[in-house]
């Protein structure tokens, strides 16, 4: 394999013939080219090469030189802690779809997890091809019986595997089994419960999706058309195009339909909310306009947890972070100031913050006596000041709610 001076090692193969691997010629090393931003992998089994070449797309594959593998990095790394139900549902479906490929091949997957599996945009895409096995490969933690099937994640093996989920889905002992799995790993919000996931994915569209804010905003297919922008929309739109912005976070984004809007101008997004219906409406609405938007359950300090776990290279960053409406509730729900408000998006290297801050005048769930002195407009430009950011004031037309632009000074 060539190996340019801009290439690292990022992830090395195991070479125990005891634990995964009985060909120790493959050793299944992941290597990262930071001159062109791709992953490059050898990869001499012969067998998962030929899924590989048949299934490029699903493996986000870009080409394929003899036995070494090209992929695209993926902008906004994701796996099922923050996940909704509905990319939960829609991933089981990928998952046999594939399997039924493979296995004419004569192959699996070895032993899936959740970094198996990203989105991008709403899209499922296969990122470890490590995990392609022969079947007669395949070793270690799981069972060879069920191994031999398709797997999702290490709480779920047995769930997705179409053998056993065709026989005994209904019966109470695989559905037992599911919900454990789910209720081991249930958190309190702002990740909905693996339980209530589970259950969506098994009655689809008879369980009602609710949330404190649906409604909020008006629908997508309405938003869609662009009518009588706001000052919200047309500052976003202005950013993007003076700044030729490339990628975005939206916190706290509802529907999606500032996402969307970036979406619709080349942006690749990230869509961050706590609520799992707003996120799955945001979700579904991308999957049929094969819009870049990349929607998740989580807040900003959850997505920043999930992105230091995985590999430097692949960590999330973005032109800019869009906060409309939601730092108030970061403030006065999740103990935020000003300072660590500002901490948490400097992990992400932003360009341009666009928020709009909302004064005490405005804000009908926070008692007198909760206020806080510091809350206002002008501590905030003060502390984005010292964080190197210069300040732009957009007025709208509800003065309580003025929008902020904020330039990082070496953007």
């Amino acid at each position: 394999m060539h190996q340019s001076s801009e290439m690292e090692l990022i992830s090395e193969g195991f070479t125990d013939p005891k634990r995964y691997i009985y060909d120790l010629d493959d050793r299944r090393d992941v290597w990262f080219d930071f001159s062109t931003d791709r992953v490059v992998r050898p990869i001499n089994n012969e067998d998962a090469l030929r899924a590989i070449n048949l299934l490029k797309d699903c493996f986000a594959v870009e080409s394929i030189d003899g036995n070494t593998v090209v992929q695209r990095k993926i902008k906004y790394p994701n796996f099922i802690g923050v996940w909704s139900s509905a990319q939960v549902t829609h991933q089981a479906r990928f998952i046999l779809e594939i399997y039924e490929l493979l296995k004419g091949l004569n192959v699996n997957l070895f032993d899936g997890h959740p970094w198996n599996i990203i989105f991008e945009g709403a899209q499922p895409r296969w990122i470890d091809l490590g995990s392609l096995r022969r079947f007669d490969e395949a070793s270690g933690s799981c069972v060879r019986e069920v191994n031999q099937y398709v797997t999702a994640a290490e709480f779920y093996r047995i769930g997705y595997c179409k053998g056993f989920r065709e026989k005994t889905f209904g019966t109470g002992e695989v559905e037992d089994m599911l919900k454990g799995g789910f209720e081991s790993l249930a958190e309190e919000d702002p990740i909905l419960s693996y339980t209530e996931k589970f259950y969506r994915l098994r009655e689809r569209e008879e369980r009602d999706r609710k949330g404190t804010w649906i409604g909020y905003s008006e629908n997508l297919e309405i938003l869609a058309e662009e009518k009588n922008l706001t000052a919200y929309a047309t500052t976003l739109i202005d950013v993007i195009e003076k700044h030729d912005a490339k990628s975005m976070i939206d916190l706290g984004c509802n529907n999606g339909q500032y996402s969307a809007i970036a979406a619709r101008r080349g942006v690749e997004v990230l869509a961050l909310d706590v609520e799992d219906a707003l996120i799955c409406e945001l979700f579904e609405y991308t999957l049929k306009q094969n819009l870049t938007i990349t929607p998740v359950v989580a807040n900003l300090s959850l997505y920043r947890h999930a992105n230091e776990i995985v590999q430097e290279p692949f960590r999330a960053t973005a032109d800019i972070i869009l906060a409309y409406a939601i730092l108030h509730h970061m403030v006065h729900r999740d103990s935020y100031d000003f300072e660590r408000f500002f901490d948490e998006i400097h992990y992400f290297e932003p360009k341009i913050l666009i928020l709009s801050f909302v004064s005490y005048d405005d804000i009908k769930f926070v008692e007198p006596k909760d206020r806080f002195d510091w809350y206002n407009q002008q501590n905030f430009i003060s502390v984005a000041k010292k964080f190197g950011y210069a300040v732009e004031i957009v007025p709208t037309t509800n003065t309580a709610r003025n929008i902020l632009v904020c330039v990082r000074n070496n953007a």
